[in-house]
């Protein structure tokens, strides 16, 4: 057994020895945007708690018809990582496998929103704290960003666009952050066209494997990539994050970050946390999962598809072998995961996708 791993690992090894450095390296994302050829803004967001945050936009393409008519009023999309991820996830495969290229070449206009705890070409990242020397800018959950960041970023891009609704596609972790916002501030149901989720469950009780949560495609990636992965500016984690999202793996239930019975009882009024509220979602949802897929077994999201009431679609990849990365590193999500991204986000757009509770969307032909 232990010469089987030796020669697997050896393998691995070689395999990404071969690798090429990506032409990436070493490049912002907003100059990575620039190289790729398309037309980027940087924008600052302050949160009520005072963080401030990066948040980029392409506002349009540069394929097709797109670019001629890029002074139209398009759709706004707000793209959100997951946790330990940064912006550059979003455009990592190029031009040409990015879904924020893919949609903006198609006549959105994509926002790409960054967290608190990642790093921007901002000098200031708090209005009182330095994130280098300061603990007190790292006293934050998974809770913060969803009430905080997310509701930050949506006005904003609602005032700036002038449109009253926009569409979110958030990965992994993304999830229990949209869903903590629905919660906590259900008025923000009038402020989403739809909420897409890739690859996770806000209820969540069990990881398969870990090394399967990083694909049949490693080695692909790994060879194309590495060199890029490796020399980005990751995202810094809170404890407190990593803590919560373990406490309700822990649990099985999705709530509140647990501070322990005494401080439970002095901020809750209960020595347990209180769950959050999935029924207080009633914008349209939509879930994207996969079979291989071991952050989102589908069991967890069969039973948080049952209490959020207006899921319009659970879209399952036809592909098996599909994992958790591929959502974003994948080479074959431009057809298995953008193209029917697109076309949700345009027939409901046109009108097509079924506005009362409890109705299902099928695509159109």
């Amino acid at each position: 057994m232990q010469l089987l791993s030796l020669v697997l690992v050896f393998l691995f090894v070689k395999k990404v020895l071969l690798l090429k450095i990506h032409p990436d390296v070493g490049l912002s994302f907003a100059e990575q945007v620039k190289r790729h050829g398309y037309p980027i803004d940087i924008h600052e967001v302050i949160t009520e708690d005072g963080y401030i945050l990066s948040l980029f936009r392409i506002p349009y393409g540069i394929r097709g018809n797109n670019y001629q008519n890029r002074t139209e009023n398009r759709s706004a999309v707000l793209f959100l990582h997951g946790m330990g991820g940064f912006p550059a996830n979003w455009i990592s495969l190029g031009p040409k496998d990015s879904l924020t290229y893919y949609l903006a070449d198609r006549g959105y206009d994509a926002w790409i929103m960054s967290t608190r705890g990642v790093d921007s070409p901002l000098q200031r990242k708090h209005l009182l704290y330095d994130w280098n020397d300061d603990m007190e800018y790292w006293d934050f959950s998974l809770h913060d960003i969803g009430v905080y960041d997310l509701p930050a970023n949506i006005d904003y891009i609602r005032k700036y666009t002038k449109q009253e609704r926009i569409f979110f596609v958030g990965h992994s972790a993304a999830c229990p952050e949209f869903f903590i916002m629905m919660s906590e501030k259900p008025e923000y149901n009038n402020k989403i066209k739809i909420g897409t989720i890739y690859g996770a469950s806000p209820i969540l009780k069990k990881l398969d494997y870990p090394m399967v949560i990083l694909g049949s495609q490693l080695v692909d990636v790994v060879r194309e990539m590495y060199s890029l992965l490796t020399s980005a500016s990751f995202s810094r984690l809170s404890s407190r994050q990593i803590l919560q999202y373990l406490d309700n793996l822990k649990t099985g239930e999705f709530r509140q970050y647990n501070y322990g019975s005494k401080i439970n009882k002095k901020l809750y009024g209960t020595k347990v946390p209180p769950k959050y509220n999935l029924t207080r979602c009633e914008t349209a949802v939509a879930f994207f999962s996969s079979t291989s897929d071991s952050f989102c077994i589908l069991e967890d999201l069969y039973e948080s598809m049952n209490e959020i009431p207006n899921v319009i679609l659970h879209y399952q990849i036809p592909f098996k072998r599909f994992t958790h990365i591929d959502f974003v590193f994948g080479r074959n999500s431009t057809y298995l995961v953008y193209e029917p991204t697109y076309r949700l986000f345009k027939d409901f757009d046109e009108g097509k996708v079924p506005s009362k509770r409890g109705k299902k969307y099928i695509f159109s032909n």
